[in-house]
């Protein structure tokens, strides 16, 4: 299967926010070796979130990239109000960009209903650039 491209050809960006090192090589190295563009994030700081999303700024590496995978385990209270996770999470939905979760989300997987977001809940090399590649298809 051909690669996702942007436009003049070049490969697709995907920005990879995880926390755990191991995933965050594992999951890159099977983006790369399917053609896409890895920008790797190890997202916020589980003490303090201090990060410009979370903090209502915008991001650079958002900006430039096509889509965003996140690693839900930085979303673990998502579904509560006025938490660091729960602003990540908007921020990201916000911004236009399709975004695949990793992970399973619990209480807020019901919550979350949007054309533009995937979620893979055990991620394979297969699992994981397919919902990249369907998503980048699916929004141009």
């Amino acid at each position: 299967m051909v690669a996702p491209a942007r436009a003049g050809g070049k490969p697709a960006i995907a920005l990879l926010v995880e926390a755990d090192e191991a995933d965050r090589e594992r999951y890159g190295a099977w983006l790369e070796g399917a053609g896409i563009g890895v920008i790797n994030c190890p997202g916020p700081k589980r003490d303090d979130f201090t990060c410009l999303g979370v903090r209502g700024e915008r991001c650079g590496l958002v900006e430039i990239a096509d889509l965003a995978i996140l690693d839900v385990r930085l979303l673990d209270d998502a579904y509560r109000p006025a938490t660091g996770s729960r602003r990540l999470l908007h921020y990201y939905l916000n911004s236009g960009k399709p975004i695949v979760l990793v992970g399973s989300l619990d209480r807020s997987e019901r919550r979350i209903r949007d054309d533009q977001v995937a979620l893979v809940r055990r991620p394979s090399a297969r699992s994981l650039v397919s919902a990249v590649r369907r998503l980048l298809q699916a929004t141009g």
